[in-house]
């Protein structure tokens, strides 16, 4: 948060984020805050949320896939 504020502030170019996440992850309260202030900043960021899926290489082998795709 402290970073992207500062970037924010300071008018910093930023790249699009891509943020994903499960909704049964630990990090997800925090991803899920995150990509809102990041909205509300007025960045560019793709916010993914896969509901019931946990800190897991099975969610993130796909996600990978899809943020390349979105890359190009």
């Amino acid at each position: 948060f402290y970073l992207l504020e500062n970037c924010m502030e300071s008018k910093k170019q930023l790249p699009k984020l891509y943020v994903s996440c499960g909704t049964a992850d630990f990090l997800w309260e925090t991803n899920d805050k995150f990509a809102a202030h990041a909205k509300q900043l007025g960045c560019d960021i793709t916010f993914h949320k896969e509901d019931q899926m946990g800190h897991a290489w099975r969610f993130w082998d796909g996600e990978v896939e899809k943020l390349l795709r979105t890359l190009l």
